[in-house]
């Protein structure tokens, strides 16, 4: 099976290629663009962009900037490699899956506007092959922190027009507003 990614946000205007050189890269370990940045405004929905696994969901340097980490289920044929591909997006203000949950390329998984200077998304992809159950490791060395250029592998359609299990998104935002009004009740109480 081929990659074919769908456009994760409405519309697909890149804002900074992959692999651009750049020196503010220097201070996390690498020297080039180590992904794509989508422009995309606060409060912008963020869809899959092909089936997966929910495989991470963190903050970065800045604990309101959310990461969201999918993972395919099974690997692709690349014209030098068979291998799975793992995409994570930064800049995230809110996530609406978990670690673990799958998702069909399309679904709703998050929002945009995790960095209030940012007024776009990051997407990372990487190439990756497993070792063992649960661990895996990247398949490109180079100076882009590990990730490949997605730009071959669009398939020019957009994730959002995908038919999509509506009642599983009603579900995963539902239960993301309870959590958040938990918290909130949370910090009240302290």
């Amino acid at each position: 099976m081929k990659l074919s990614l769908y456009y994760p946000v409405y519309p697909h205007i890149v804002t900074d290629a992959w692999g651009v050189e750049d020196p503010r890269y220097e201070r996390f370990g690498f020297t080039h663009h180590n992904g794509i940045d989508i422009a995309a405004p606060a409060g912008e929905a963020i869809h899959a962009p092909y089936a997966a696994r929910v495989r991470q969901v963190s903050t970065g340097e800045d604990p309101r900037d959310l990461h969201i980490t999918l993972l395919a289920p099974h690997a692709y044929e690349f014209p030098d490699t068979k291998c799975h591909v793992e995409i994570t997006f930064m800049h995230v203000l809110l996530a609406i899956v978990l670690p673990g949950e799958q998702v069909a390329a399309g679904e709703l998984i998050g929002f945009a506007g995790g960095n209030p200077l940012a007024d776009y998304i990051h997407m990372a992809p990487k190439r990756v092959r497993a070792e063992g159950r649960q661990r895996f490791v990247d398949v490109d060395l180079n100076h882009a922190s590990g990730t490949f250029d997605p730009l071959p592998y669009w398939n020019e359609r957009y994730a959002q027009d995908l038919d999509s299990d509506g009642a599983k998104t009603l579900a995963r935002l539902q239960r993301t507003l309870t959590n958040i009004e938990r918290s909130l009740a949370e910090d009240v109480l302290s």
